[in-house]
C-alpha cells in the first residue's frame, strides 16, 4: 500500500483488496460498496476520509487481500495476540 487513510469510524475494520486485472484492483469497503482502482492512482470516497493508493499487488486476477487501518497501540495488541503460542 503506498498511501491508506480512512475515517475513524472505519478504524479497524476489514476492506478487501481483489485484484481484478494486471494493473487494476476493486477495495470492497467496511459498508459493503465496491470501488475500482487502478494502480499507482487514488481511489478516494471524500465522505468518509478514505483514501488508498495500491503500489504493487502480486498474484493472480481474483487473489484477494484483507486490509485494515488502525490505531498504533490496538494494532500492537492485535499482532501480539496472534503470537501467542497456547
Amino acid at each position: 500500500m503506498g498511501e491508506f487513510e480512512v475515517s475513524s469510524d472505519w478504524l479497524g475494520e476489514e476492506m478487501t483488496l481483489t485484484i481484478t486485472a494486471s494493473d487494476a484492483c476493486s477495495p470492497e469497503l467496511p459498508n459493503g460498496v465496491l470501488l475500482e482502482g487502478m494502480g499507482r492512482e487514488r481511489v478516494s470516497l471524500p465522505s468518509k476520509a478514505l483514501l488508498i493508493v495500491v503500489d504493487q499487488r502480486e498474484g493472480p486476477v481474483r487473489r484477494q487481500f484483507v486490509v485494515m487501518r488502525d490505531l498504533l497501540p490496538e494494532a500492537v495488541i492485535k499482532v501480539q495476540e496472534q503470537l501467542q503460542v497456547s
